[in-house]
């Protein structure tokens, strides 16, 4: 499973840096990411709850561990590959949007 887990983490992690305006660093030791959506606004519940309703990717808010994880969403990689793929092309589809439909 470690390699697997690896595998998905390179998949979540190379889909997360091609997302326009967001920044995320390589995960280390966890099975998670934390990319930075601050340029969507700076209240990251707000938009997480957004974001789920427009795609159903459920993501939990960065401000939910502390001060510093304001602007950003963390999302699992504990899924299946193809679950990662669908879920970061619909991030992709909403964030290329018009702000007015986001």
């Amino acid at each position: 499973m470690v390699s697997e887990y690896g595998r998905r983490m390179e998949l979540l992690y190379d889909g997360l840096k091609k997302l326009p305006n967001v920044r995320v660093a390589k995960p280390e030791g966890a099975i998670y990411a934390f990319p930075d959506f601050s340029f969507y606004g700076s209240d990251d519940d707000e938009f997480s709850v957004r974001l789920a309703k427009a795609t159903h990717v459920a993501t939990v808010p960065g401000s939910t561990f502390g001060e510093a994880g304001r602007g950003h969403l963390r999302f699992t990689f504990a899924a299946s590959p193809e679950s990662i793929r669908t879920a970061l092309s619909r991030i992709d589809d909403f964030l290329s949007s018009k702000p007015d439909e986001r």
